[in-house]
């Protein structure tokens, strides 16, 4: 049997782009006798002689052959009380890793945990690129790597429909859809408008940014019905400003377009979004807000939740934060395992201005980089109503060019 060969290389990241507009090509090449992605992930049966085409599948998710052979076998024998869900399962299989890991404790650095994770190098090498090392230093390191896998996981499906369409012609060259080609459909309701360039700015607004892969089954920022799902990008526990998940903005739009490039650098064959909300000052206020600065305070109170040993309600002067809906202030950035290393007495010292994210370009370059975490999902579903029709995303095209033989 004829297989498809994705290629992962940076080579493919380069030669992708259009310097003539700018815009990825995203170019997928068919040969005569090319037959179409089989991935028995995608219809959730498994035969025997299927079983390396599962194993081919997840391996371009991001799993290693024995990762994947393991998670295949126990798939297979999934008893009562497991997820159907084959999404849900990777993510439970995940979790069961790293706490192996934990248990072994043999990852001394952030690659060899990884592996451990059952990772493969491609992947972790996107996820440890250094290039966006003071991104990675902001949220926990199994978050982007469990988002990783399942957003590569999102992306085998439409992959797998777009050849099944143009198999048909041997000599076809397709160009991966953009926003652009979605722009000429008429939106499935009215909740949210789509539109070629951004609203005007309107007054008594707060902007503030996203920047993300764009998920496809219904999995992304805006789904199939043009609601938001703001909580399906909330973060795991253990934030800058919340043991339990919360959802990020960011008022510098560079800052949110690194996360944007991040993601697209771990997921070449999904669209990035930068992502523009519209946020009416008067719900701003209407909110019960903190406020942090740099200092004592900062640091003690983003080390506790960022290190997961102990709730930060309960604790003295962090309990007013576990009682706000929205929290404002410097973006911390450190690696999760220097994060789990530092111990309270040294917290003051071992934590220092080089631990706050800056900005990396723009009007406010080298000023520190600031941050709303909106809290509960109550407050997620208010801050959903209010930017209807004030939301803008500009988006770039896949990275990596596909080639198939």
């Amino acid at each position: 049997m004829l297989r498809v060969v994705l290629s992962l290389t940076p080579r493919h990241f380069a030669e992708s782009w259009d310097s003539g507009n700018g815009s990825s090509l995203g170019t997928i090449m068919y040969y005569r006798r090319l037959i179409v992605l089989v991935t028995t992930v995608a219809v959730l049966t498994v035969e025997d002689d299927a079983d390396t085409d599962f194993v081919e599948g997840l391996k371009f998710v991001g799993l290693t052959p024995p990762h994947a052979r393991a998670l295949l076998q126990r798939w297979q024998g999934r008893g009562e009380g497991n997820p159907d869900c084959f999404r849900k399962y990777l993510r439970y299989y995940l979790v069961d890793q790293r706490v192996w890991a934990a248990r072994r404790a043999v990852s001394v650095n952030d690659d060899q945990y990884l592996a451990e994770l059952g990772i493969s190098e491609p992947i972790r090498q996107a996820i440890l690129d250094p290039e966006f090392k003071q991104i990675r230093g902001t949220r926990n390191l199994f978050q982007f790597a469990s988002d990783t896998l399942l957003h590569n996981l999102d992306v085998i499906f439409p992959l797998q429909h777009n050849l099944q369409l143009t198999s048909s012609d041997p000599t076809t060259r397709a160009l991966a859809t953009t926003s652009r080609d979605a722009r000429r459909e008429p939106p499935l309701d009215t909740k949210l408008n789509l539109t070629s360039s951004p609203p005007p700015n309107p007054r008594d607004h707060t902007f503030l940014y996203l920047g993300l892969s764009a998920h496809p089954n219904g999995r992304s920022l805006i789904d199939s019905h043009n609601d938001l799902n703001l909580g399906r990008h909330s973060t795991f526990h253990g934030s800058d400003f919340h043991a339990n998940p919360a959802f990020y903005l960011f008022p510098d739009r560079e800052v949110a377009d690194r996360h944007r490039a991040y993601a697209a650098r771990r997921c070449p064959a999904a669209e990035s979004w930068l992502v523009r909300f519209a946020v009416p000052d008067t719900f701003l206020a209407s909110l019960v807000t903190e406020r942090l600065h740099f200092s004592s305070e900062w640091k003690r109170y983003v080390w506790k939740c960022r290190s997961g040993r102990s709730y930060p309600r309960r604790h003295g002067n962090c309990e007013r934060y576990g009682r706000a809906e929205l929290v404002v202030g410097p973006v911390f950035t450190m690696p999760e395992g220097d994060v789990r290393e530092v111990e309270e007495g040294v917290v003051q010292t071992r934590i220092t201005e080089g631990n706050v994210l800056r900005v990396g370009h723009g009007v406010r370059r080298g000023e520190e980089a600031r941050q709303y975490a909106f809290l509960g999902p109550g407050v997620w579903g208010r801050l959903e109503g209010v930017v209807r029709g004030g939301v803008h995303v500009e988006n770039t095209p896949a990275l990596f060019e596909t080639v198939c033989a």
